[in-house]
């Protein structure tokens, strides 16, 4: 059942691809309230028919009680998550709905973030159907809901609006410490680059990414090898360079410095980072990659029939790796 949807989100995504046009505001909140609706749906399924080993830990420690999370470090340190589910299970006594109810807050957020940001309504879903989102809300939820708080705050700098984007910099820290290791896009994205800051935040995000790096993921992100992650990540880097005829202006010469770092970080992550810690940072970066292809793809490509072509083959190149990996794969067929 879980695959079955999955299949039917794509097609969704596809059809948006060619018809969603943001100059219509009716038609494009009508897109957003569907896809809200869309993803509500994909959540409901994941909790009921495809909950992973990572899922049943989450589902026990809930029912801790919240005094216990403040009586361990290892919960202090990332409290969002554990915290509020402690409480939300104290009120709701139902593991299952705690998860949903996590997830449509996590989904209200990223959809009104890309909502102003004017994003088109196929990426929100291709954002979620892109693997390392599909193993992120199977299997290493915090990653996942971290990723959200971070990928927002991205959009939200972007929209300057001070401090939504400081608060989501913050939430996506203390839901999972990994999101510390993206301190320097801080600085890549503002209008000048400060050099100096750059260099200390890299260097302080990837001695951060060592001291924390354990967790309690029992399957981590699947069978997967890191340095399949680290190749999917230069081949994305790839792409968004020939998209871009290797000419970076303005916004795009933004993407170039952050897909660098990224890149930066993916080979720092994988020879001194364990697998697990190294494939959770991978995929994150790669979100960052795939936004970067997206922007690419509206930015540069004018002609309606070549951006319609080139929208469907970046969802379904984007897809794909669910498909070939085999521990993706088995996670949506677990049902």
């Amino acid at each position: 059942m879980v695959m079955g949807f999955y299949i039917f989100l794509i097609i969704a995504t596809l059809l948006l691809s060619i018809f969603s046009k943001s100059e219509n505001k009716k038609s494009f909140r009508q897109c957003y309230i569907l896809l809200f609706i869309l993803l509500v749906c994909w959540s409901i399924l994941c909790r009921t028919y495809a909950i992973q080993q990572d899922i049943l830990v989450y589902m026990e420690v809930m029912k801790y009680g919240v005094d216990s999370f403040f009586s361990s470090f290892y919960f202090l340190r990332e409290p969002v998550y554990w915290v509020s589910s402690g409480v939300l299970y104290g009120f709701i006594k139902n593991e299952i709905l705690v998860l949903v109810f996590c997830d449509i807050i996590a989904f209200t957020v990223l959809v009104l973030s890309c909502y102003h940001a004017k994003l088109k309504p196929y990426f929100v879903l291709l954002f979620f159907l892109f693997f390392p989102s599909v193993m992120g809300i199977l299997n290493v939820y915090r990653q996942f809901l971290a990723t959200i708080f971070l990928f927002c705050f991205f959009l939200l700098y972007k929209k300057n609006f001070r401090f939504s984007f400081n608060f989501m910099f913050i939430l996506a820290c203390f839901t999972h410490n990994m999101a510390g290791v993206f301190l320097p896009l801080l600085f890549l994205i503002k209008k000048r680059i400060n050099i100096f800051l750059l260099i200390i935040s890299s260097v302080v995000a990837i001695i951060v990414a060592v001291i924390f790096q354990d967790g309690k993921s029992t399957r981590g992100s699947g069978d997967v090898p890191s340095f399949l992650f680290l190749v999917v990540i230069f081949v994305v880097f790839f792409i968004f360079v020939l998209l871009n005829r290797s000419s970076f202006k303005e916004e795009s010469l933004r993407f170039f410095y952050i897909n660098l770092y990224v890149g930066m970080l993916a080979i720092c992550s994988v020879f001194f980072l364990s697998d697990v810690a190294a494939k959770r940072i991978l995929m994150v970066g790669m979100i960052f990659l795939l936004f970067s292809i997206y922007s690419s793809i509206e930015e540069r490509i004018k002609k309606g029939k070549n951006r319609f072509l080139i929208r469907i083959f970046f969802v379904l190149i984007s897809i794909a790796p669910t498909f070939l990996f085999s521990s993706v794969l088995e996670m949506l067929l677990i049902s």
